[in-house]
């Protein structure tokens, strides 16, 4: 949902919404770590073997995930969107 839309609803309606993405999300989280899990698992039984990383690389690859976002916020979808999507996993993360 844009930020224009958003910025339409009554607080009610945005009540709503963060609600049910706060449910689903919650359980969206909840199947595919499962998921991650279970195909972790099929390829480790099939002979796969996980590397380790280094922080450098780690910082790698933040860093390209924070560009990507600056290109896509704002065109992709809105600040506000990005800033509830953010919000709601972050508080899940901390659960």
């Amino acid at each position: 949902m844009s930020g224009k839309a958003m910025a339409k609803l009554s607080d009610d309606q945005k009540q709503i919404i963060d609600a049910a993405a706060e449910n689903h999300f919650k359980e969206l989280i909840i199947k595919t770590r499962q998921a991650n899990q279970e195909s972790r698992s099929v390829l480790t039984n099939q002979g796969v073997k996980f590397v380790t990383t280094t922080e450098e690389i780690l910082k790698t690859l933040e860093n390209h995930r924070d560009d990507s976002i600056k290109g896509l916020v704002g065109t992709a979808f809105s600040e506000e969107s990005y800033q509830i999507l953010s919000q709601t996993l972050n508080q899940l993360r901390n659960q």
